[in-house]
């Protein structure tokens, strides 16, 4: 979760004092308070805050100042603005009145940004604060923030290779020869390994594998003679790195593209663009990657991540991108089918907490629809405005050839209903993000076709999709959405947030299994951040 603003309240009267704390906690401030300037001085001393809300009269026999007064509001206001000034100020008084000529000195000596009368207290104007400090905030963020350098991989497949074309300011348009590390014999093995690998109690279950499967697996280093090994992913990642680098013009290119990004201190934002008969290319995990040392897409070593994006290459145009809005709906769907009642409430729980703390800071409105039916969905995208964002948590699969998303049996309660992708598209088309947290949501096999897949189908008739290419942990999932919306609602762009989302799965799981299952679509007409609400 992204940090909360940090504030101070300075007020002498112990009621005023509680009544501003709650008005601010309510509008995501974690909120400290001093009675006297003794007090505040020490504060500041000790905490760096965003904004500080000031009574006038500090002193009780001090109810009539002027700015230059000696007392402690003087001394504080003055001190506040010489040894503070990036704090936004702002004074909430019952002495203050109708003095509007001392309000300007205040303003323009001191920099006091706002003033409130105690008599006209609202929690509106609260707000309005709280929301001016965190566009200032945002603002500051983004001046700094580097721009990422853009990278273009783009593939076209041959017979037993593929020919990737990259394009970037590093190196211009380089063409490169690339093997996979797998055949298409092998690859859906290890996929099935990488899946395995995403139960953390695999050790004490049957094995799923046949003993010829134990045998390749362990040829390949993800085989421990009982289980696949925590490192799978690292070890898949290192074999996709170096099948990658192999051929010295890609070898060459990457180590470019690294070293400019390192040198001016900038993220890489990576397009992996896929025709559509290059089914078993697309199906690796390219989020993976592996260098020996680190993540391709964690190593970046600075706050803003490297980023991974995959685009299709199609032969009609993509969705037009929208304007962001000032804050986002979102639709949230959440079938009862097959979903104890415990792993909905978790699910629920986790998600409402980072949406609730959204929506206190007037960031984030949503909705729930239940049940969750073909039916129901449609008469709600029919008769409502549409969502910005639609939050799907359920089950998906790849069975047959085919992607579906478990829906509600309308006829059955608690059976399920497979819905499948053209169903699923002809239902959600236009709507600017698809987040589907169900195992294989971004998953498909050939021959069947790289449009078989739920994401990649979903994002012919959206702005982007975030979907699982592998099954997903319950916690993994409720985790990394925590962290998507936040990032999304603070004004990041949609690669910066899935990106910042993938870390922290990193970071926070001991084994790291699941940082690269999350997978992001962007069909937009030019490479460049995806933006949903606007600053």
């Amino acid at each position: 979760m992204a940090p909360e603003l940090r504030a101070l309240v300075v007020e002498d009267n112990d009621v005023w004092r509680r009544i501003i704390k709650r008005a601010l906690e309510r509008n995501g401030c974690v909120v400290d308070t001093a009675a006297n300037e003794q007090e505040a001085r020490l504060r500041l001393s000790h905490a760096a805050y965003d904004l500080v809300t000031l009574d006038m009269a500090l002193d009780p026999d001090e109810e009539v100042v002027t700015p230059a007064a000696s007392g402690g509001w003087g001394l504080l206001v003055a001190g506040l603005a010489r040894d503070h000034p990036e704090i936004f100020v702002y004074v909430i008084s019952a002495s203050f009145g109708n003095k509007p000529r001392l309000a300007f000195e205040l303003h323009s000596q001191y920099g006091v940004r706002d003033f409130l009368d105690k008599g006209e207290f609202n929690n509106g104007v609260i707000q309005t604060w709280t929301d001016e400090v965190r566009r200032h905030r945002h603002m500051l963020e983004q001046s700094a923030m580097p721009e990422p350098l853009d990278v273009t991989l783009r593939f076209r497949p041959a017979p037993g290779s593929a020919t990737i074309l990259w394009d970037s300011v590093a190196t211009g348009q380089v063409e490169s020869t690339f093997v996979a590390p797998y055949d298409d014999v092998t690859l859906p093995l290890v996929i099935r390994a990488l899946e395995s690998a995403q139960d953390p109690n695999r050790a004490a279950r049957d094995s799923i594998f046949l003993p010829h499967e134990q045998t390749r697996l362990t040829s390949l280093g993800l085989w421990n003679g009982s289980y696949v090994p925590d490192e799978a992913h690292r070890i898949v990642g290192s074999h996709l790195y170096t099948a990658l680098t192999n051929d010295r013009h890609g070898g060459e290119a990457l180590a470019a593209i690294r070293a400019m990004a390192t040198s001016r201190s900038r993220p890489i934002a990576f397009v992996l663009r896929f025709p559509l008969e290059a089914v078993e290319l697309a199906a690796l995990p390219w989020e993976a990657l592996h260098d020996g040392r680190l993540p391709l897409l964690l190593g970046s070593g600075g706050h803003d991540l490297n980023s991974c994006v995959r685009y299709l290459d199609l032969p009609y145009p993509p969705v037009q991108p929208q304007p962001g809005n000032e804050r986002l709906h979102i639709l949230a769907l959440s079938p009862v089918a097959e979903i104890s009642a415990a792993t909905r409430a978790a699910e629920r729980a986790a998600r409402l907490k980072s949406w609730e703390s959204l929506r206190g800071r007037g960031l984030v409105t949503w909705e729930e629809l239940e049940p969750v039916t073909v039916a129901s969905l449609n008469a709600r995208l029919r008769q409502g405005p549409r969502p910005d964002i639609v939050h799907f948590y359920g089950h998906g699969m790849y069975r047959d050839g085919q992607g579906y998303l478990l829906f509600d049996d309308p006829v059955r309660p608690g059976s399920g209903e497979l819905i499948n992708t053209a169903r699923l598209a002809a239902q959600l088309g236009g709507i600017r993000l698809i987040v589907l947290h169900a195992c294989q949501s971004a998953g498909f096999a050939a021959p069947d076709g790289i449009l078989t897949g739920i994401a990649p189908a979903l994002s012919i008739v959206s702005e982007a999709v975030v979907a699982m290419q592998l099954s997903v942990r319950i916690d993994a999932a409720t985790r990394f959405s925590g962290v998507l919306y936040d990032e999304l609602a603070r004004g990041r762009s949609l690669q910066a947030a899935v990106a910042d989302a993938r870390r922290t799965l990193f970071v926070t799981e001991s084994d790291g299994a699941s940082w690269y299952v999350p997978t992001l679509y962007i069909r937009s007409p030019e490479q460049r951040p995806l933006y949903f609400v606007k600053q």
